[in-house]
This record gives C-alpha cells, sequence and structure tokens, in this order.
C-alpha cells in the first residue's frame, strides 16, 4: 500500500481523473464508487487517518466529481428546455411551490441530488412523495432535464414491487418534481436487525423470492438497479415489498420500454446512450455522507469497471442479502473502513467459507456461492435464474412438508389400527363414534384453535406411539389423536380451502384415508345413525375435493354414496333424535342439510357436463330442502349461507341462458340472504366474499341483459353493470387490505377488476359519441386493466407455478391489448398480446391436454395475428400465428370431436386466414378458406351469416381487382346466400348490410329477397 502521498496533490490528481472521464461514465449519485476505484487502482492507504479526517477527503472528492459531472453537461436554450420540460401552470404558496393540487406536508429526507417531501395531492385526497433538486442545485437548469428522464424511467417500470411515479412538471421556480407512490412502513435492513428477525428466515426467505420476481421484471426490462440493498427495500405495513431508490438504474438495452429520446439535436452521443438515474426516495443520505453500502456492491462495482457492470452485478447483490438473511449478519461483517473497501474490490471468497456451517438446505448454499462469485460469467445470468432456482427450492420444500405432514396423519391412523387389533378399546368404539359427529362439524373454530389442536394430536400420536406397551396410555392418547384427526380431516374439506395452491393432493389422500376408517368403523357398528351421517358428509366432501380437482364423473359417483348414506340416515333416524353436532337440531335435519349441499353440488357438477335443465332441476330440490329447514331454524347462519349458495349458483346458470333477466330474482334472493348474514354476528371475511362475488353476478347478469336492450335501456343497464362491479370492488378492497395474503380475495378483486374494464370499454358501442367520451371510456377501460395486472401480477409472483394464476393474469393482459387496440395504442397492444402468448405458452408446456388452456394460447395467437394484419400491415407474421392457432384447434378437436365451441373458434380462424389471403389477393386460397370454415361449422345458424359477409367481401375484392376468379367468387357468395335464405337462419334486414352490395344487382339475390318478403307477409 502507498502511505506516503500528499492531500492536496491527491484532490488536484483527482480532479484531473474526473475531468477526463467520458460523460457516459459520470453517474452522481456514484462518485463515491469512483472515489473507492480511484484509491485502490493507486494503492493509496487512507487508514492511518482519522475518522473524520478520512471522511472529509472522500466527501471532497465526491464534490470534484460532481462539479465535473455538472460542467460536463451540455448548455440549452430556452426553446430546447420548453419543448422537454411540462408547461407552467398555476402554484400554491407552499414551500416548495408546487402547483395548487398539490400541499407540501415536511420533508422527508435529501439524497446526492434530490429530497422528498410527504405532500398531500388535494385533487385525488391522498398522500404521495415528491421528489425535486436540493435547493442548492436549483439554479443549475442544466440538471433538471436529466432528472425528467429519470422519472421517465420509474413510470415505465410497472410492477407491484416498483413504487409508481403518478406526475412530473415544474415548481413555480422552474425547479423540476416529479411525484410517486408514498410507502408507509419499515426497510428490510431494520427488520431484519430485529433479534426476531432470527426466527423467522422462512418469511424472510418467501419475501426475498418475491423481491426476486421484481428484480427479474426489471432485468427483463433491461434495466439494472446498481444499489440493491436491505436499506433500498421496503416493506410495508402488509408485508409486501417495494424496491425503493432507482436512482443508479441504467438500462442495458430497450426491453418494451420506450427510451429517452435525445434532448436535442446538438446533443453529444454519450449523453444520449446516458441512461435516466432515479433520485433516491427512501434510505436517503444527507448531505456529506458516503453514498452507498459497499456490503452488497460488486467487485467490479467497487473497481469502477464500468463496462463489467450488468444484470449479474444485481445477482451479486441479490447473493449478498440472501446471505444475510441465512447467516444473521452482513457479508464482511466486522471489517474496518480501510479493509472492506479492499475486499469488496478482491471479492467475498473468504467469506463465502463461513455458509457452509449454517443449517440451511444445499440449494440455497449453491445459490449464495454461485451469486456471490468473483467471476461475473460464473453468477445466474439475472434475476430470472435466481426466481427460478428459488422456485425449484420452494416447491420442494413444500413437497416434503406435504409428504411428512402424510406420514403424520398416516401415523396416527395406523395406531387406531393397532388400538383395534389389540382389542383394548373394543368397549369404548361404540362411544367414541358416537362423539365423533360432534368433531366432524366443528368448522367454525378459528384458524388458531385449529392449529393447536393440531400440534396437540402431533404429540399425542407420538406418546401413543411410544407408550404402545402400557394399554391404558395409548388407549387414551389414540383416542384424542383420533378425535383431532377426524377434526383435521373436516377442516381441509371445507369449500373456502379448495383453491390453496398444493393442498388438493394432500387433502385427497386424507380424506380417502379416512373413508376407510369410516368403512371400518361403519362395518363394526352398522347401527350406530350418527357415525353413518359422519360417513355421508365425509363422502360429500371428497366429492367436492375430487371435482375441484377437475375429475367430475369420480366425483358424481362419491357423492351418490355419500347421498344414499344420508337418506339411509333420514330413513333409521327416529324424528326426535338430537344431532350431536348442531345443538337444537334433530339429527334428521342435519342429514337434510347435507342433502340440500349435495344436491347443490350435483348441480355444479353436471353443469360442467353440459346438462343445464337437470342442474335446474336439483338446484330445486336443494332449494326447498333448505326452505323447510329455515321454517324450523330461521337465524341459522350455515343455513342462510348455503341458500344463498344455491341462489347464486342458480341464477349464475340462468344468467347464461337466451333470457339472462330471468338469473335477477335468483341473484336478488342470494344478495338480500348474504347482507343479512354480514351484519348478523357470527359473520366472517368469506360471508363478504360472498357478498361481493353477488354484486360482482348481478352486474354481468345486467351487462349480459342489455346487450339485448336498445337506447336508454341499454344505457340504464350498462350504467346499473359499473354500479355493482364497483360496489363488489369496495368490499373487495376492503378485504384485500384486511388480509393481504388471501389468494381468494385477491384472485377475485383482479377479475372484478377485468370485468369493469370490459363494461367500461361497452360504454363505446353506444351509437353517437364525441370523440372526448370515447377516449374517456377507453381511459377508464385501460385504468381498470391496470389495476386487474397489478393484483394478477403480485398473485403469480407469490404463488409461482399455479396454472390457474398465470391464466387468469394472460387473460388479463390479452383484454388490456384489446383496449389498447380500440385505443389506438397498437405497439403497446401488442406488447400485451406477446406477454398473454408467452404465459399461455408456458402453460401449455405443463399442461398440454388441458383444453381451456391450449384454446386460450390458441385465442391468444389469433388476436397477435389479427393486430400484425390490421394495423401493423405484416400479413406474413399475421399468417404465422394464425395457422399456430389453426394446428392446436385441430389438435383439440380430435380430442372432443364434437366441442361446439371449439369448431367456431376454429371456423373463425378460417375466416381471418381468408382475410390474409384477401388482401394479398390470392383469391383461391381466400376461398379454399371460406369452405374450410362452411365444413367447419357445418350449418351453424350464427356463423353461417358471417361466413356469407366473407364470401361477399371477396366477391367484391376480387371484382374490384378484376380477377379472373371473380364471377365464380360471385355466384358462390350466392349459393351460400340462398342456403341460409332455405333455412331460415337469415331476415329482410341481413340482405340490407353494405357486404351485400356486390350481389344485389343478380336474379339470385333478388329471389332470396322476394322468398323472405313472401315469408314474411304469409300468415
Amino acid at each position: 500500500m502507498n502511505t506516503s502521498w500528499n492531500r492536496q496533490q491527491l484532490l488536484q490528481e483527482y480532479k484531473i481523473h474526473c475531468s477526463q472521464l467520458p460523460l457516459a461514465e459520470y453517474d452522481s449519485d456514484e462518485s463515491h464508487s469512483l472515489a473507492h476505484a480511484f484509491l485502490f487502482e493507486r494503492e493509496i492507504d487512507i487508514s492511518t487517518l482519522g475518522d473524520d479526517e478520512r471522511q472529509a477527503l472522500l466527501n471532497d472528492m465526491e464534490s470534484i466529481c460532481d462539479s465535473c459531472w455538472a460542467n460536463a453537461l451540455p448548455e440549452h436554450t430556452p426553446n430546447e428546455q420548453a419543448d422537454v420540460l411540462p408547461p407552467f401552470v398555476e402554484h400554491s404558496t407552499d414551500p416548495l411551490g408546487l402547483p395548487v393540487r398539490y400541499r407540501a406536508l415536511h420533508k422527508i429526507g435529501e439524497g446526492g441530488l434530490g429530497q422528498i417531501w410527504r405532500v398531500l395531492d388535494t385533487r385525488l385526497n391522498r398522500q404521495v412523495a415528491i421528489k425535486t433538486p436540493r435547493d442548492e442545485f436549483s439554479g443549475h437548469p442544466r440538471l433538471w432535464n436529466r432528472f425528467f428522464r429519470e422519472a421517465e424511467l420509474t413510470s415505465q417500470l410497472q410492477h407491484p414491487g416498483i413504487p409508481p411515479t403518478y406526475d412530473a412538471g415544474r415548481r413555480s421556480n422552474g425547479v423540476p418534481f416529479f411525484s410517486m407512490k408514498l410507502i408507509e412502513g419499515e426497510t428490510l435492513a431494520n427488520l431484519l436487525k430485529n433479534p426476531a428477525a432470527d426466527h423467522n428466515r422462512h418469511q424472510w426467505l418467501s419475501r426475498f423470492a418475491s423481491l426476486v420476481q421484481t428484480i427479474a421484471f426489471a432485468h427483463d426490462q433491461g434495466v439494472i438497479h446498481r444499489d440493491l440493498k436491505p436499506h433500498n427495500v421496503m416493506v410495508s405495513r402488509f408485508g409486501e415489498l417495494q424496491v425503493m431508490d432507482w436512482g443508479l438504474a441504467r438500462i442495458l438495452h430497450s426491453g418494451s420500454l420506450h427510451k429517452p429520446e435525445p434532448m436535442n439535436e446538438t446533443s453529444t452521443g454519450s449523453l444520449e446512450n446516458e441512461q435516466p438515474q432515479l433520485l433516491s426516495g427512501e434510505n436517503l443520505t444527507s448531505a456529506g455522507d458516503v453514498l452507498g453500502t459497499p456490503h452488497y456492491m460488486s467487485p467490479e462495482q467497487a473497481r469502477g469497471i464500468s463496462d463489467k457492470v450488468g444484470f449479474t452485478s444485481d445477482v451479486f447483490s441479490l447473493g449478498a442479502m440472501l446471505f444475510e438473511i441465512l447467516a444473521g449478519r452482513r457479508l464482511y461483517e466486522g471489517l474496518a473502513d480501510h479493509e472492506l473497501i479492499a475486499q469488496v474490490a478482491l471479492g467475498p471468497a473468504g467469506s463465502l467459507s463461513q455458509i457452509e456451517a449454517l443449517d440451511c438446505d444445499p440449494t440455497l448454499k449453491d445459490l449464495v456461492r454461485r451469486c456471490l462469485s468473483v467471476n461475473p460469467a460464473d453468477r445466474p445470468s439475472n434475476a430470472s435464474e435466481v426466481a427460478i432456482v428459488l422456485s425449484g427450492y420452494f416447491e420442494e420444500r413444500d413437497q416434503r412438508l406435504r409428504r411428512a405432514e402424510a406420514e403424520q396423519v398416516k401415523a396416527h391412523l395406523r395406531i387406531e389400527e393397532e388400538r383395534k387389533r389389540r382389542k383394548i378399546a373394543m368397549g369404548l368404539v361404540a362411544v367414541l363414534l358416537a362423539g365423533i359427529a360432534g368433531t366432524v362439524w366443528g368448522l367454525a373454530r378459528a384458524s388458531s384453535e385449529w392449529q393447536r389442536a393440531e400440534q396437540n394430536a402431533l404429540a399425542s400420536a407420538k406418546n401413543a406411539q411410544t407408550a404402545s406397551a402400557n394399554a391404558e396410555i395409548a388407549n387414551e392418547k389414540a383416542q384424542l389423536a383420533e378425535r383431532v384427526v377426524k377434526n383435521f380431516y373436516t377442516r381441509i374439506g371445507q369449500e373456502k380451502l379448495f383453491d390453496t395452491p398444493g393442498l388438493q393432493p394432500l387433502r385427497q389422500e386424507l380424506l380417502d384415508e379416512a373413508l376407510k376408517f369410516y368403512v371400518q368403523a361403519t362395518r363394526e357398528s352398522p347401527d350406530d345413525i350418527p357415525l353413518r351421517l359422519a360417513h355421508g358428509e365425509l363422502l360429500l366432501s371428497s366429492a367436492m375435493a375430487t371435482f375441484a380437482r377437475g375429475e367430475t364423473t369420480p366425483a358424481l359417483n362419491l357423492m351418490q354414496q355419500g347421498t344414499e348414506k344420508l337418506n339411509s340416515v333420514l330413513e333409521s333416524a327416529a324424528p326426535e333424535m338430537p344431532s350431536p353436532a348442531r345443538t337444537g337440531w334433530t339429527l334428521a335435519d342435519e342429514a337434510r342439510f347435507y342433502l340440500g349441499r349435495a344436491r347443490s353440488f350435483e348441480g355444479t357438477a353436471r353443469l360442467r357436463l353440459g346438462n343445464p335443465l337437470t342442474c335446474i332441476e336439483l338446484y330445486k330440490e336443494s332449494e326447498a330442502l333448505y326452505q323447510r329447514l329455515v321454517k324450523v331454524y330461521p337465524n341459522d347462519i350455515p343455513l342462510q349461507r348455503n341458500l344463498g349458495e344455491v341462489y347464486s349458483a342458480w341464477g349464475f346458470l340462468v344468467t347464461g341462458s337466451p333470457n339472462p333477466e330471468n338469473a335477477l330474482p335468483l341473484l336478488n334472493q342470494a344478495l338480500a340472504l348474504r347482507q343479512t348474514i354480514v351484519n348478523t354476528e357470527g359473520s366472517n371475511e368469506y360471508d363478504r366474499h360472498d357478498l361481493a362475488r353477488t354484486y360482482w353476478d348481478i352486474g354481468y347478469c345486467q351487462r349480459l341483459m342489455s346487450a339485448n336492450a336498445v337506447g336508454e335501456d341499454w344505457e340504464q343497464l350498462l350504467e346499473k353493470t359499473i354500479d355493482n362491479y364497483m360496489l363488489a370492488i369496495d368490499t373487495l378492497n376492503q378485504l384485500v387490505e384486511e388480509y393481504p395474503g388471501s389468494m381468494i380475495f385477491q384472485t377475485t378483486q383482479g377479475e372484478v377488476y377485468n370485468t369493469l374494464a370490459v363494461a367500461y370499454s361497452h360504454r363505446n358501442d353506444r351509437g353517437v359519441m364525441s370523440s372526448e367520451e370515447r377516449a374517456e371510456n377507453n381511459r377508464l377501460a385501460i385504468e381498470a386493466h391496470k389495476k386487474s395486472l397489478e393484483v394478477h401480477l403480485r398473485l403469480v409472483a407469490q404463488n409461482p407455478g399455479i396454472e390457474r394464476m398465470e391464466f387468469n393474469l394472460s387473460r388479463t393482459y390479452m383484454n388490456y391489448g384489446v383496449e389498447l387496440k380500440a385505443a389506438g395504442q397498437y405497439a403497446e397492444a401488442m406488447d400485451a398480446y406477446l406477454k398473454s402468448v408467452a404465459i399461455r405458452r408456458e402453460i401449455v408446456s405443463r399442461r398440454p391436454r388441458e383444453v381451456a388452456f391450449a384454446s386460450g394460447l390458441a385465442n391468444s395467437l389469433s388476436n397477435v395475428g389479427l393486430l400484425q394484419l390490421d394495423h401493423l400491415e405484416d400479413a406474413a407474421s399475421a399468417m404465422q400465428y394464425l395457422s399456430e392457432a389453426e394446428g392446436i384447434y385441430q389438435g383439440l378437436l380430435e380430442q372432443t370431436p364434437g366441442d361446439r365451441k371449439l369448431k367456431m373458434s376454429l371456423a373463425a380462424i378460417y375466416l381471418n386466414q381468408g382475410i390474409v389471403h384477401r388482401k394479398q389477393q390470392e383469391w383461391d386460397s381466400s376461398a379454399t378458406c371460406i369452405e374450410s370454415a362452411l365444413e367447419t361449422t357445418a350449418g351453424e345458424s350464427d356463423q353461417m351469416l358471417t361466413i356469407a359477409k366473407h364470401a361477399a367481401q371477396l366477391a367484391s375484392s376480387a371484382q374490384l381487382s378484376e380477377a379472373e376468379s371473380a364471377p365464380r367468387l360471385l355466384q358462390r357468395g350466392l349459393e351460400i346466400l340462398g342456403q341460409l335464405v332455405e333455412e331460415g337462419h337469415i331476415a329482410i334486414v341481413d340482405l340490407d348490410h353494405p357486404d351485400f352490395d356486390c350481389l344485389k344487382d343478380s336474379p339470385e339475390f333478388k329471389a332470396c329477397r322476394e322468398k323472405l318478403t313472401a315469408s314474411v307477409s304469409s300468415p
């Protein structure tokens, strides 16, 4: 180390060094890195200085760097500034001189160039964070345009884990500002310092995975953060992570981001390539402090090798954070400042040996080693690779936990069987089984009580096994284990847990084990009516679990067995025999309660098999059973819940009929019941969720009703639709705020936002509208789609690998693309379409035979093809996407040849391919596509008219182009039209459609009109 050096000479050399750097290498918030790199390269040891003296030297070096950077920026004329900055608006008189909509409350902190204020946005009545240059930089207009470029980057990184930028403008003195989401919470650094954090490493790993997903998104957009550390990660009150301080962010490639335009034609090439940097929003460093924390910095950053800084630099920082979570201490902990700087530049090879002593999974150890490799090429290439490793770790861990839980429960059952074989408890069996019914339906207990009971069960089971030599103790412990296992079976069979990811296989295995127990128990005690009732209810729970896995026929078989057991209870039980589970109820009424559920469930299951009339009869039977019970038990909440579910399912079924208005009375009955329940003591959060779903269903029904309405009726129904959707959203937003970890609530929230967007879009179906009205409806629809996307992105990030959630996200992207296309934002629409395609390709690669997933992919491909053709004028790409969609539909029809919906979709693909050929003047190929559509639809009336229009359009285009095949195509169009008239699939008004203008002079067309006129005028 060089210990003989002169301070003034050092600073002078550093000034020369900074002044010679290319402009693109300047970075005001990275001036500390340049200083450390300068000292490291010259082997200058500053450790001999006192703390204050050493700090003062580093501060002076930072100031030199910042000064060189500011002076290097090109000058701008006032006109050039006016082209870049937003116009002046009226300003308030607050300390910052912000526009009147903002009122500054107090300063939060300061960074290298910026300051952050808590501000009230009076227009939207919400608090936001405002970023603006520090006062000492307010007189440097050359910095301002760069500041807006920083805001632009953050505004384009739209992800739930990145605080969104709301607005940008200028203060009264012309100084720029931008507003962003105000994050309330703690930094990850502060939370990790808490002693309790050592006991919550699994929780922090889960949160770390969420952080990695956020950085993976940024990397996908071509952006690197360059300053990742726990101080720059905020954890909100609800546990959500927000990655802050994108001030050092740099774009490596454009991805789907809009790359900032150069400031003006005279800007240097370096400045044009210089990427936006956002001022720090959290963990702000006060003036004079060294910016950044070396503990998380990659060696290439510490050495100042800018061309080596890339995605793998962020990966190194992620590895350092993972090390801290696993080890409970930071990397390089305990080193002095001068040692730390040198060690960071050399890399953490010495520290990595400490990871081997940790009690953690080998997968995590290997991930830390790879991320913290000194050579960037040895690290995962980006955050997405890190996310894949973590996803595999969590999946394997969950599988181990499920297997262990299943083995523990099976051990309980083996204890019981051993007890029975030794006939230790033969005299106790009847009493024990009579009490089982009381535990089977103890479903209203809080989750904490269940957890305590299960923990007691595990301890009891182990004690029973080890003390099996003592018959009396083994018998007592086995009784306790059996009771709690029974409760556990029932709890995991509840409908509200059907959507819990990964639980279905374990739940089914446990239910199967329980059914074996009941079969044996009922053989031993065939006259035990409560036991028979419990057996029937468990069969019904097993049927529901089987149905939730998509196995409809086996589910119906289990349901039938359960129904037989429940009916046998009605035939055998004395009318006055009390229920052991429900106070004041008789055993027969208990059986009727579950029979009502069985009828309702069978209706839902048979709907999946395509038999709606049978479903309605089953819903009527269920309603009759429940109404009989309501007369006896009018205030019973579970009974009202089940009756509300019957009306809801029945109403939703009728909503899809040709007369959706018939569903409203049923849905209103469900609404009345659920409104009563939520205002009754004993209701829970799921009752509020059911109420929100009912508002949603009513809104959806009204939207379908509007399709058959005109004029004011149409407008009123559509506005009622939106009103009901908003009622649903208000309730769901409250639930998600109170229960941020609930997947069910968030999933419904995302879906309602999606349908709300569709309703806003339908407003534009109204006849005469101003361009302003249409633009406003587009804006509202796009905003609703964005909210839906935010929810679904968060769900997928928190629950990777769940196909249903991924598919919901892909559908939201598709609908978002449709709205963007309607708004004329074709590039953005294509981006949304392609994201939908990418997600659906991934799902189909895992579930290739799932019809819904595969047909969804084909639909996305079709939309991409049409956008390529209609607005991007790329016929070759359009045909490529449409042909791929055609192949998918054909493959699905080989699996399910009679599926009408698939046939209609394939016919639409053929017609769209015909349009591509027609635009290319490939007349015969276009005609072949129309014939293929005809053959596929096989005379479906609702498609025949569309096909006839396509045939007429083809004939018209061929005539205009004077094609030789025009007469033949014209004749074929007339033949299709004649077939429609002959079969009664067309009305006179249809003949007036402009598409048929090219046919109107032909004798055949006139004959069609005469025939239709005669049929209308005849009796």
